[in-house]
């Protein structure tokens, strides 16, 4: 397709994807009141469509950045020394120019600290009908996949995850789990409250 065209027209999409949505939810028997159907009929749906967001790996690059990246890259720290810890951030504020800050070494774990998830929360939520709650309500005949054990997808790519690294020959044993902390720590500094400036991700 050329630049600017899509498949099909934007403004018709959106009462057909409408009645479709509708009729799915009342087989789904998530509504059923004729009032409560008869108001969605009437508002106009609207529906987000724009061309293709580059090529995959940007798609994954782009998206990767908000789920994998940490609240500061190595390269944005310049300097460790006597206790202080300087570095770079934007300054949103005056049009997002780079700027140098130092701060103690206490401090800056401080800042950190706030950006680790606490137990049990994710980075990627679902919510509404994404929701994994909406799943067998939504797809009753869908089973879920077979868990497949970490040491045998490795194994499938050829690698023994188990192999003494040293040696080659001798199999690893495991001797102890080292169970994750997340979450701010508890102690003097996670309750400062008098600087607020947080990490921004560049």
């Amino acid at each position: 397709m050329g630049a600017g065209k899509f498949l099909f027209p934007v403004k018709a999409m959106s009462p057909v994807f409408r009645a479709k949505m509708i009729e799915q939810m009342k087989k789904a028997e998530l509504i059923s009141d004729p009032n409560f159907i008869s108001q969605l009929k009437r508002k106009k749906w609207i529906v987000y469509a724009k061309p293709p967001f580059g090529k995959v790996d940007t798609l994954i690059k782009y998206l990767a950045g908000y789920t994998f990246k940490t609240a500061i890259t190595n390269k944005r720290i310049i300097q460790h020394q006597n206790g202080k810890v300087t570095y770079l951030y934007k300054d949103y504020r005056h049009g997002g120019v780079k700027k140098k800050m130092t701060l103690s070494d206490k401090e800056f774990l401080r800042r950190l600290s706030l950006h680790f998830l606490p137990l049990r929360f994710t980075r990627i939520r679902h919510y509404g009908i994404l929701s994994s709650g909406w799943k067998s309500k939504l797809f009753p005949t869908v089973k879920p996949k077979p868990k497949v054990d970490w040491k045998d997808l490795w194994a499938e790519k050829g690698i023994d995850v188990v192999l003494c690294p040293t040696c080659q020959k001798g199999k690893l044993i495991a001797v102890r789990e080292l169970k994750p902390k997340r979450g701010p720590p508890t102690d003097q500094y996670s309750t400062n409250k008098n600087n607020h400036h947080r990490f921004h991700r560049s």
